[in-house]
């Protein structure tokens, strides 16, 4: 990866929820790099429209990474498999139904859907982007990853804590996930209980995880229920994600479905 390409990356990345205006002394520093290198990315990434230079100073991501988000939720084969099976997950089980991605050690949700009678708790929105450590969307998805991905994720438990999630536990526990082909856990932002399963593109790699969340959910008692339910629609859409599709452009006009 070109080194420019890769800060430029970087950059972006600092720009959250949370914090959403960057100076280019507190980028540099936050970057590491020379305030002249934080400068010329600011300025660069100003230029293409994905920042926009403030009065007062500072940088905020700019408008045009609004129509490349648009266009991908619109465009994107997964998201259009997965929305009806979705709908009829959530209201079948009365319960919001999740669809999350993997993005560089980030759990990203990419999709969305609430039952008609609502749930009355705090779920990720599409969008939002965490640390999914312990989820049991993360747990799907990291146990596809890379073994030294689960090394890094090990290191940083054992970092937090007491040192008992050693590299040998967290492997154990995505190894029952492989076996079982669910993972139990919360939703990732709050302790909501959920159970999610694996999608997977026609060469078999896992490309996202499909993840039910009820506060009603008793893992005693409701966990083969809901385990098999989420299992079954995230076959339902990986056999979808193999079907030829049509070339056809979509409506861009469309409202964007669960976002």
């Amino acid at each position: 990866m070109l080194s420019t390409v890769r800060h430029a990356g970087e950059v972006l990345d600092l720009f959250t929820a949370e914090r959403p205006e960057w100076g280019v002394t507190a980028a540099a520093r936050q970057l590491a790099i020379p305030k002249s290198r934080a400068h010329d990315l600011l300025a660069s990434l100003t230029a293409i429209g994905l920042l926009e230079h403030v009065p007062h100073g500072c940088y905020r991501l700019g408008w045009r990474n609004l129509a490349l988000a648009a266009a991908q939720l619109r465009t994107s084969p997964l998201r259009s498999e997965a929305e009806p099976v979705m709908r009829e997950v959530a209201e079948d089980y009365t319960a919001a139904v999740l669809l999350f991605v993997w993005d560089r050690g980030w759990l990203l949700c990419v999709g969305r859907q609430d039952p008609t009678r609502t749930t009355h708790v705090s779920l990720p929105s599409v969008g939002a982007r965490f640390r999914g450590n312990g989820s049991a969307a993360a747990k799907v998805l990291l146990a596809h990853r890379p073994s030294h991905e689960i090394a890094a994720l090990a290191g940083a438990d054992a970092s937090d804590g007491d040192g008992s999630r050693s590299r040998e536990t967290v492997e154990a526990d995505l190894q029952r996930v492989r076996r079982l082909g669910y993972a139990a856990g919360h939703d990732g932002r709050s302790s909501t209980p959920a159970v999610a399963a694996p999608i997977r593109d026609p060469r078999e790699n896992v490309i996202a995880a499909l993840s039910i969340a009820n506060p009603k959910l008793q893992p005693d008692v409701d966990l083969p229920l809901y385990s098999d339910a989420i299992a079954s629609a995230a076959g339902r859409i990986s056999r979808a994600l193999c079907e030829p599709r049509s070339t056809s452009s979509p409506d861009l006009q469309q409202p964007i479905v669960g976002a």
